[in-house]
């Protein structure tokens, strides 16, 4: 399994993402805002990532349910070349089976419908972004990069701080 999922460490921190203020506030505590993400990622794929996350909020699964679905996210077998693909495969079905499992305990039926219904969203949406880690931004060097403009961009502020700009 790669280690380079970038939809799995998504669908666990796009709750950081706020498409109404443009910001994201990733699980290491750093804040970033929407231009600043502009930078470091190729393409338009900073406005993909608020859109998928606004998407993934409306979406209404329990957290085992959320956990069964992200981690099927890792088993999506056309995402890098496979030794034993059956393996892969099984796996999925898997969890498959753990989330039907999870939403068959649901209160009702309309309940059960919409959960599976709110699991398969949820893997189209992410399906999106398996082409972000695929470009020419080198394994995580787009998080190194988004660090250093943070870094910039507090130097400037306090740059401008120093030279009696103070607030």
């Amino acid at each position: 399994m790669p280690d380079n999922r970038f939809e799995f460490w998504f669908a666990g921190a796009y709750k950081g993402y706020s498409p109404k203020f443009q910001i994201a506030v990733n699980p290491n505590g750093f804040s970033y805002h929407k231009d600043e993400i502009r930078k470091t990622l190729p393409m338009d794929a900073h406005e993909l990532l608020f859109e998928i996350a606004g998407s993934l909020r409306r979406i209404n699964l329990t957290v085992k349910e959320h956990i069964v679905a992200q981690t099927m996210i890792l088993f999506f077998p056309d995402r890098a070349p496979l030794k034993d693909r059956a393996a892969v495969e099984s796996l999925q079905a898997t969890l498959l089976t753990c989330l039907e499992y999870l939403i068959s305990q649901r209160p009702s039926e309309l309940d059960r419908v919409r959960g599976l219904t709110n699991a398969i969203d949820m893997q189209i949406a992410i399906r999106r972004l398996c082409g972000v880690d695929e470009t020419k931004v080198e394994k995580h060097g787009w998080l190194d990069n988004l660090y250093h403009v943070k870094l910039k961009f507090l130097e400037e502020e306090m740059s401008y701080v120093e030279n009696d700009h103070a607030l």
